[in-house]
């Protein structure tokens, strides 16, 4: 309810304004129909991107209307019947004069259909783009166990290990690395108690060692082959 008011003054404040406010109203005017019918109110940067199409618009119309205008008027003063030298220098004044500020309108011209031409890209690109994905939830941090002793605790998201994992095995082993869904997967180190140190990048809780599989929260089976 707040949004629709705030979304009815700035309507009001467009008609006060007239001229000034008048190329916003019908973009503030579908705004304020979806607010009270109840739809789902267009992105900022689509809403963005139909206000500059309409300017855009608007310049090219008037560009155009102008160049129109000026052709008329040269053509007209090329035509005129004059009588006098005086009225015949006036004339090649005027029509040199117009001449210069025709030349300049159609360049003007040019440039607005161009920025016509860039904001109808914009609008098709906006209107394809999907929505934006709602941000990441932060990870929480969590303790899992597993049946053969296995505990780990770090990063958790939608109730698996995910992210920065340290684990401990009944046998006092120590894994610190990353995790996806469960399993080491990605840099990570295993220290085993009295022997050596195991590091490298794991993939689904499995790193070759050489000459067999070293295993984290998985089975030598389920590695395969190296």
């Amino acid at each position: 309810m707040k949004r629709t008011f705030g979304v009815a003054i700035l309507l009001l404040l467009a008609m006060v304004m007239g001229g000034v406010g008048a190329p916003y109203l019908p973009a503030l005017k579908s705004l304020l129909d979806r607010q009270l019918a109840g739809r789902p109110t267009p992105p900022a940067d689509d809403l963005d991107a139909q206000l500059r199409l309409r300017r855009a618009a608007e310049r090219s119309v008037q560009a155009e209307q102008k160049v129109g205008l000026l052709q008329k008027t040269l053509d007209a003063e090329k035509t005129r019947v004059v009588a006098t030298d005086v009225d015949r220098e006036l004339n090649q004044e005027t029509i040199a004069r117009l001449a210069k500020e025709l030349a300049a309108a159609r360049e003007d011209l040019g440039k607005q259909q161009v920025a016509l031409a860039t904001a109808k890209a914009t609008r098709r690109t906006v209107e394809a783009s999907p929505s934006k994905p709602p941000p990441t939830a932060s990870p929480l941090h969590g303790v899992k166990t597993w049946p053969d002793g296995l505990r780990c605790e770090g990063d958790m998201r939608n109730g698996h290990m995910n992210g920065s994992v340290t684990c401990r095995d009944a046998g006092n082993a120590r894994f610190d690395g990353q995790w996806i869904n469960d399993k080491p997967n990605g840099e990570g180190t295993l220290i085993v108690p009295g022997r050596v140190a195991y590091s490298g990048t794991w993939r689904d809780g499995c790193l070759w060692a050489g000459r067999d599989w070293i295993t984290v929260a998985t089975s030598k089976q389920a590695c395969g082959r190296p």
